[in-house]
């Protein structure tokens, strides 16, 4: 006879069974979840970076537009089933990111990054929610 355990709250039972089949689809969702954010961050920064020189960008403010390398070599770097790294290989990124001795930061990925982020906690809600509905 399989052994099981039940959880029992509020009057919903949840097996061993359906609590198993809830954290893989909740790592699936969100592995998927986060490739999506990252698609979106590559997407928003590529607009960001979009705006046309001259002029040059105001401190602390998204680089304009040059030669369109930096929008071109925007992407997602490295993906796993819990962590994704959006960004560009190319050297002077990082010196527009964070700046230099010369010169003021242009960031533009980490503001664009903690924007679209702030949405993530209440997906994890929504689908809690969706999930606790179903299985009640």
């Amino acid at each position: 006879m399989p052994a099981s355990v039940s959880v029992k709250n509020e009057g919903w039972d949840i097996t061993e069974r359906q609590l198993q089949r809830l954290q893989f689809m909740l790592n699936n969702d969100i592995s998927k979840k986060l490739f999506e954010v990252g698609i979106e961050i590559v997407n928003l920064v590529k607009f960001l970076v979009s705006v046309s020189y001259p002029p040059s960008s105001s401190p602390f403010n998204p680089p304009h537009l040059r030669t369109g390398q930096l929008q071109e070599s925007l992407d997602i770097l490295d993906y796993d089933e819990f962590s994704i790294t959006v960004g560009s290989e190319l050297d002077y990124s990082f010196y527009l990111e964070h700046g230099t001795e010369k010169m003021q930061p242009r960031p533009h990925l980490i503001p664009t990054a903690l924007e679209v982020w702030k949405n993530f906690p209440q997906f994890l809600i929504d689908y809690f929610d969706k999930e606790v509905t179903r299985l009640g």
